[in-house]
């Protein structure tokens, strides 16, 4: 286990403040310590991600799990300045790293939506969906083949 107590701006390596027997699921474990997820307390996914528990009878400390890629730590917190400034610090970069996942997911449905309506990728374009972009992609060519025509390859 990777376990670490955060106070004021301080990190110490602890033991685990819960039991937890090999091959358990972190949430079962979590629960029969008595601590449960806040729904909206979770950031990140895919290779990384945080998730921030507290205990049942709202005391602390206040536990939080989380990933960069398949690497597990662990984090008690034991007052509300510390918990605040822990999310302050080290959240942002799991929310950038979910920006970044959700847009290239987007990203990909949108592409494969324009191969359904025009039957080519989006990076090309053809006289529906760009017809000023397929006039000067037509003149290319006709420039290219002329200047090819007028410059044969001599072979010596």
């Amino acid at each position: 286990m990777n376990d670490w107590k955060y106070e004021a701006g301080k990190w110490e390596k602890i033991e685990a403040p819960f039991p937890w027997n090999d091959g358990e699921d972190l949430k079962v474990a979590l629960d029969r310590a008595g601590y449960y997820d806040f729904p909206s307390e979770t950031w990140g996914e895919e290779s990384g991600g945080v998730d921030i528990y507290c205990r049942r009878d709202s005391e602390p400390p206040w536990y939080i799990s989380f990933t960069i890629a398949n690497y597990c730590f662990n984090v008690s917190i034991y007052d509300e300045q510390s918990l605040l400034e822990w999310i302050a610090k080290y959240t942002p970069a799991y929310s950038l790293a979910q920006i970044a996942y959700d847009v290239h997911d987007s990203l990909e449905v949108l592409q494969k939506a324009f191969r359904a309506w025009h039957g080519h990728r989006s990076d090309s374009s053809c006289p529906a969906c760009d017809p000023d972009g397929y006039k000067r992609l037509q003149e290319f060519h006709q420039k290219r083949e002329k200047w090819l025509a007028e410059h044969p390859k001599k072979h010596g």
